[in-house]
């Protein structure tokens, strides 16, 4: 209305000073709320990257942890490794005991055994029992350590690593390899299920504690090298 009837003629101060005000109570917060939308931006893209450092790193340590007891570096060969001769022991479960077929089985077994390396093995020569596997003292001990680490990273993975990424909306595991190596981390060398416990002393018992411990090592290398290729 004052507009309309030229109200600010001879009053060019004061509309400046309204105009002013009037920029002021609108514009202002307007800027303020940019530069806030673009602080928070910044605030959050950093976060995101610590995030992602933090799962590089956690993600290397696992798949370490994971090659520390066996004479290979590459996860992907030792995982191979282990579903392969996961499934030569299921073959040989199948056989009769004292089978010719069985006794052939279980040399091809030992033989990639051989080239998996297990640290501290006792004595000298391929091994060739699963007797001997459970009675190997040094090669025990070296297990079981392996076995606290493997559990313990696995951990730091799923407590710490798995909520921090899902809060930046980051990828961690598929929920089938997820569910997989937590089973695994939770079982491995539990009992039945430890190849190197001198209850499994005798071929029945050491086959298929050896087919489960195979099973939890290829999840778990399964669930390493995911995550090793997410976070290069």
């Amino acid at each position: 209305m004052v507009d309309a009837y030229d109200g600010w003629g001879g009053h060019e101060f004061g509309l400046n000073v309204v105009s002013s005000l009037t920029s002021l109570c609108f514009g202002a917060p307007a800027a303020l709320l940019f530069f806030n939308s673009l602080g928070s931006a910044e605030v959050e893209a950093r976060q995101r990257d610590r995030a992602r450092v933090r799962a590089q790193a956690e993600a290397e340590r696992f798949r370490d942890v994971l090659l520390r007891a066996f004479v290979s570096d590459d996860l992907g060969e030792l995982g191979r490794s282990a579903a392969l001769m996961r499934g030569q022991l299921a073959r040989i479960r199948m056989l009769r005991n004292g089978a010719p077929e069985r006794a052939t089985a279980i040399q091809e077994f030992f033989v990639e055994w051989d080239k998996l390396g297990v640290q501290a093995a006792s004595g000298s020569g391929p091994v060739d029992s699963f007797g001997r596997i459970a009675n190997d003292r040094g090669q025990r001990d070296v297990m079981r350590v392996w076995r606290d680490l493997v559990k313990s990273q696995w951990k730091t993975l799923d407590t710490e690593v798995r909520p921090l990424l899902k809060s930046h909306d980051l990828p961690f595991l598929m929920p089938s390899h997820a569910s997989g190596a937590e089973h695994a981390a939770d079982r491995l060398m539990a009992a039945g299920r430890n190849p190197w416990n001198q209850a499994q002393a005798n071929d029945g018992a050491g086959v298929a504690a050896m087919q489960y411990f195979m099973e939890d090592l290829s999840r778990l290398c399964r669930a390493a090298d995911y995550l090793s290729r997410a976070y290069p």
